[in-house]
Parts: C-alpha cells; structure tokens; sequence
C-alpha cells in the first residue's frame, strides 16, 4: 500500500512539474506573441501616417496642377477673344524666337560695346 502511494505521490509530482513547465512555455508564448503585435501596431500607425503625409502631398500637387491648368485655359480664352492680345502673344513669341529680345540686344550692346570704342 505505501508502495502504491509513493507511486502515486511520483506520478503527482510529475504531472505537476510537467503542466507547470507547460504552462511557462504557454505564457512565454503568448508574451511573444503579445510583443510581436504591438511591434506590428507600431508598423501600421507609422506607414497609416506616412501614407496621409503622402495624400497631403499629392492633393497639394492635384491643386497645384488644377490651377496651371485653369490658369491655361483661362490665357487660352482670353486669346481666343482679344484679337490684339492674340497678334501681341505671336509677336513676342516670333521676337523672342528670332533673338530680338529686348534683354537680348541690351547684352549684345553690353558685350560690343568696349570693341566700338577701341575702334573709335
């Protein structure tokens, strides 16, 4: 009979130690598993506010590009109504093509302007 109890008694023990190394090994799980999500939530608020750092961005530059292209349209109009702002828009460009700008003859005069007094 005290064999059979002091049987009992190991396998008790045993069965204790065993669920007890089990239940540490569980609770070292979960406290990983815990750290690994709350690494994770660190992730996804970060890019989450990298992300509407870049909306921001682009509506800024959306608004921008709307507005160049309003500002267009808007020329364009005007152009198309104002015949003398249409035939001063095409002499400036062919002026501005064929190097008769204004800055452009002010820094050619510059430029020849010491050769012209040497001659004289």
């Amino acid at each position: 009979m005290t064999e059979m109890v002091a049987e009992l008694r190991a396998r008790s023990r045993d069965e204790v130690f065993y669920e007890r190394a089990h239940s540490a090994r569980l609770q070292l799980w979960l406290h990983t598993i815990r750290a690994g999500m709350i690494r994770v939530r660190r992730v996804i608020i970060h890019r989450e506010g990298l992300l509407h750092h870049q909306k921001t961005l682009d509506r800024k530059a959306q608004r921008t590009l709307r507005h160049h292209l309003w500002e267009q349209k808007v020329t364009v109009h005007v152009l198309a109504l104002d015949t003398s702002a249409l035939f001063l828009f095409f002499a400036q460009r062919v002026a501005t093509m064929s190097g008769a700008h204004k800055s452009y003859n002010d820094a050619l005069r510059l430029l020849s302007a010491p050769s012209f007094r040497r001659a004289l």
